[in-house]
């Protein structure tokens, strides 16, 4: 038989020959081989993690991932989700709305992996009502334990009086609790909150969630939607919801809700397949070659545990598509070889030889395409990339060469397959096509292709390119929104509808970390008492550094808190910093430790019983204070550490921890960015790391490092190695 065979291939690749004899020889191992690989594989889907992870986009060693989950892990505030309730009638100061949030917020915290400590809203516990009176600082609930009276009008009356002070005279946190909306709809400024023009139309519920959440996306995302549809039938109120964790929840909740899609490509191919070869056999067996590619496709995602997104569910619908092409040819091959003989060993073994070599070679071009994409440095793109080239190399197994193999173990009847001149539309396709490009018509595709090129140039502006940007005209970055659902969904609904009635939707981190570690509290052995007698304070502070060397501890008593918090020049450049951030046109807010000793300043600079002056919300620096009364001596650090002593003293455990350390060395500024254009938060990011090169070395940033250099999170070589130093080698800390 196999002379046979020789004769019926004269001119041949004789390698695709040798490989056709191979597997027709050995079809039996190499079948079992194949369906044992391919259960394995299934057996390893349930192992996939696909959980739109942004902080696994890019490798660990990424200064931005790593200085991200370097904030994350030490401060929170990393998974951010917004629930804002907003009244259609009047303002939010009426019982049945506080009580309402009062309730939405706690149903939010018992979500799973929550961080309670961390909600900011009027319900939470470190939002408080902030004052001062003859005793000093006075910090209270804004809203009762058992909420706003119900029975008792004049009591609610008081109590809704209380809530609107606290929120009107809390500058620090009063924007991200309330939208104040002015005639015109846009808000108010915080000077203008006591303007009657001013009313408070929604409220928000800012919860943070600590990372475990992503491995449990979907069962925590249904329990966020039936918290919408609960809230969302009271018609009194319009519900918005936004934030990472649920937007990144969702994404990968509407993509299960969605199976039918892919049951419904199945069922399409079925059909084209049964057109196409009238047998159940040309129907069933290029859907079980694609199968098995797919299984094994999932399985090794499974297998190997990468940390995945959404944009994995192309792959499996990439494969099918591919697999499903390489399937009809070696499947119509082997029908047409068997219409003309009958003879299925002969069928397969010509159907091989004449399709793995083109089948092989455009499997390699996919594959080099998929490789291009593993050069980028950007996760998901390299996980494509590698199941990909896994998926496609499978594809000759599992069809070009399964596929015979079957058919020559369940031969269709001579008499079921189609001719060797092939279906009448494919003659009558074919002669149209002929005639188009034989006579004028064929200018028609030329032209075509013309103006999509003129288009191309047009709309990309790559004749105004340069070496920086070829493409002035193609966007650049990812708008996650308008890549993730239609313009039309209620989820960008919302997220736009948020982006207007908050100061920002999208947060920033900047972790700040002292150059100089804190030195352990001495415990036995204290400085000496001489130190006590000391009033120059730069002399003072030279003997506290001796004493640190010679114990190898530090005495609070004789020289002061440490740290970079208890540090009024440090202070004084985070509140430039804030200064110039919330000036910026895409920064609608910020928020750091620092603004809370400003609002104290603010408080207890007024006299008891004064209205507090917004001038005074501010570090008392040296120039601060002089500006005031030209004679006053006090030292600004001394102020800073009575400031931080009466906050540490006047909040609750946990309450200050999403902003400093307890070592106060530590601390983060946090941002909400006002836009979603990516070329536009790309912007931001490079303003903040040029504003911070540009104050690198004032006087208080001079003590503190930002952000890291490299990764990973564990990694903080970045701050004194040659990245540090500045030269060639140097590297911007990321934000």
């Amino acid at each position: 038989m196999s002379e046979n065979f020789q004769d019926s291939l004269q001119g041949e690749d004789r390698i695709a020959a040798r490989y056709a004899r191979f597997v027709l020889q050995y079809r039996w191992p190499i079948m079992l081989f194949l369906l044992v690989a391919t259960l394995l594989g299934a057996s390893q889907i349930q192992y996939m993690d696909i959980r739109n992870d942004p902080d696994t986009l890019l490798p660990p060693s990424n200064r931005y991932v790593a200085t991200n989950l370097y904030a994350e892990h030490n401060f929170g505030m990393g998974n951010l989700m917004v629930f804002a309730l907003r009244v259609k009638e009047g303002d939010i100061f009426q019982p049945w709305f506080i009580n309402k949030i009062q309730e939405l917020h706690r149903k939010l915290v018992a979500l799973p992996n929550s961080r309670e400590a961390n909600f900011i809203d009027i319900a939470a516990q470190k939002i408080k009502f902030m004052g001062a009176d003859e005793n000093g600082l006075v910090f209270k609930r804004l809203i009762p334990t058992a909420g706003i009276s119900t029975d008792d009008p004049e009591l609610a009356r008081e109590q809704l009086a209380f809530l609107k002070e606290g929120i009107k005279s809390n500058p620090v946190m009063g924007p991200m609790l309330v939208s104040m909306e002015g005639p015109d709809g846009k808000l108010c400024a915080y000077e203008d909150y006591d303007k009657e023009a001013c009313v408070a139309t929604a409220a928000y519920i800012i919860g943070d969630y600590d990372d475990g959440v992503k491995e449990i996306y979907l069962p925590w995302v249904n329990q966020v939607r039936a918290l919408m549809d609960e809230y969302g039938e009271d018609e009194r109120i319009e519900l918005l919801v936004a934030g990472e964790p649920y937007f990144l929840a969702w994404m990968l909740a509407d993509l299960v809700n969605k199976w039918w899609l892919f049951v419904l490509s199945i069922a399409v191919v079925v059909v084209v397949l049964w057109l196409e070869f009238r047998n159940w056999r040309g129907a069933a067996f290029p859907l079980l070659g694609v199968g098995a590619t797919i299984a094994l496709t999932l399985g090794m995602m499974g297998f190997t545990e990468f940390k995945l997104t959404t944009m994995m569910v192309l792959t499996p619908m990439l494969l099918l598509a591919i697999g499903i092409g390489h399937s009809i040819q070696v499947t119509r091959r082997f029908m047409l070889e068997h219409a003309g003989h009958g003879d299925c060993e002969k069928s397969a073994f010509i159907a091989i030889c004449h399709t793995i070599v083109p089948a092989t070679l455009s499997i390699i071009t996919d594959m080099v395409g998929f490789a291009t994409l593993a050069t980028v440095d950007i996760s998901f793109y390299k996980d494509y990339a590698y199941f990909g080239m896994f998926g496609m190399l499978t594809l000759l197994f599992t069809t070009t060469t399964l596929i015979p193999l079957l058919l020559t173990i369940f031969p269709p009847p001579q008499a079921l397959c189609e001719t060797k001149e092939g279906h009448s539309w494919e003659t009558s396709v074919g002669g149209m096509l002929t005639r188009l490009i034989s006579g004028p018509g064929k200018w028609l595709p030329i032209g075509v292709v013309a103006v999509i090129m003129l288009l191309s140039v047009n709309y990309t502006q790559i004749l105004q390119g340069t070496s920086d940007d070829l493409m002035p005209g193609v966007e650049k970055g990812i708008n996650y929104p308008r890549a993730a659902f239609k313009e039309s969904s209620i989820t960008i609904e919302h997220l736009m509808r948020l982006n207007e009635i908050m100061p920002g939707v999208i947060s920033v981190n900047i972790p700040i970390r002292g150059k100089e570690p804190v030195t352990p509290l001495c415990k036995t052995e204290y400085y000496p008492d001489a130190i006590y007698d000391i009033e120059d304070k730069q002399e003072r502070a030279q003997q506290c550094q001796i004493e640190k060397q010679k114990l190898g501890c530090w005495d609070p008593d004789a020289c002061g808190a440490q740290g970079i918090f208890n540090n009024a020049d440090v202070l004084a450049d985070l509140e430039k910093m804030e200064n110039w951030m919330r000036s910026h046109q895409f920064i609608g807010y910020t928020g750091s430790y620092a603004q809370y000793v400003r609002l104290v300043n603010m408080l207890l600079t007024a006299e008891p019983g004064e209205k507090p002056v917004i001038r005074d919300l501010a570090i008392p620096t040296r120039a601060y204070l002089t500006s005031i009364d030209p004679d006053d001596d006090r030292d600004p650090q001394g102020i800073v550490q009575l400031y931080n002593g009466l906050l540490e003293t006047m909040t609750s455990e946990g309450d200050m921890d999403s902003f400093v350390a307890a070592d106060w060395n530590e601390g983060v500024v946090l941002g909400f960015i006002n836009t979603m254009d990516p070329r536009e938060t790309h912007q931001v990011t490079m303003d903040i790391q040029q504003y911070i090169e540009e104050h690198k070395n004032d006087k208080g940033f001079s003590k503190v490092n930002f952000g890291l250099r490299s990764g990973p999170v564990d990694d903080l070589s970045g701050d004194t190695n040659e990245l540090s130093v500045d030269g060639a080698n140097y590297v911007r800390p990321a934000v």
